[in-house]
């Protein structure tokens, strides 16, 4: 999914370089459903059409620092809905303590199909 939300590595953000309000659900008190925001999304050719890569919920990855059990620290990405600014860039990592088996409103999956 990263290199999605960074268009190949072109931007920081899914839709650019520079962090704007208001494109992607961010700094607010709730999610929102998938595809909501139409500016969240890349307008580079071969990228498009890919929404929420950044803000709403972040995403957890299949990354996390030890494989032995339901409470390994994984790392989620993307930033969520709380955030702002250089926390929802996309390249924007955390591992913090989300232990592989929590549910939170504010961590999820970024799913895609074509």
């Amino acid at each position: 999914m990263a290199n999605a939300c960074t268009s190949g590595g072109k931007h920081a953000f899914p839709y650019g370089d520079a962090y704007v309000a208001g494109l992607c659900r961010t700094f607010t008190s709730s999610p929102v459903g998938g595809g909501t925001l139409p500016d969240c999304q890349s307008k580079e050719t071969g990228y498009k059409n890919v929404y929420d890569l950044s803000g709403n919920v972040s995403e957890w990855e299949n990354s996390c620092i030890s494989s032995t059990g339901q409470s390994d620290s994984c790392t989620i990405r993307g930033g969520d809905y709380g955030f702002e600014d250089d926390d929802v860039r996309c390249a924007t990592a955390r591992f913090d303590s989300h232990p592989r088996d929590t549910a939170r409103q504010e961590v999820g999956f970024r799913c895609c199909a074509l």
